[in-house]
């Protein structure tokens, strides 16, 4: 059922990659961000691990504003503690978070992830960024 979501969120607007030959320990992460109306935007991000792995989440969270045609700059940078649950899970092979945040209505946002995934001492990352939406 969660790779039917993952397939599901991957076709709308969300990007995905895909690491299982590359890690010992990141199996895919992914990214989506939506606007949901009164200037309200919505991060959404997934990061699955080999296995049960000790920690798994987002490291952080790059999001990138765009001022004119292809030209962004960065709008806000968030690094995301352990402990948070909102951001990591322990003794899970996967986990999915939000990050809502308030945009200018018309202007594109775009967000960077670095997901991380750590298993007996050994822990890896991967970046992925997401298609850009208008905020309205």
């Amino acid at each position: 059922l969660l790779a039917l979501i993952f397939a599901l969120n991957t076709s709308m607007a969300f990007a995905a990659v895909d690491v299982r030959d590359a890690s010992p320990v990141l199996e895919s992460y992914g990214i989506g961000i939506y606007a949901e109306g009164n200037s309200s935007m919505d991060i959404t991000f997934e990061v699955w691990g080999t296995k049960t792995m000790d920690r798994l989440g987002a490291y952080s969270l790059f999001i990138e504003e765009e001022i004119l045609p292809d030209t962004w700059v960065l709008f806000d940078m968030l690094y995301f503690d352990f402990d948070d649950e909102r951001y990591f899970t322990e003794d899970s092979v996967y986990h999915i978070g939000h990050y809502y945040f308030n945009g200018l209505p018309g202007n594109r946002y775009r967000a960077t992830l670095t997901a991380y995934a750590e298993l007996d001492g050994v822990s890896d990352t991967g970046e992925v960024s997401s298609p850009a939406r208008v905020c309205y």
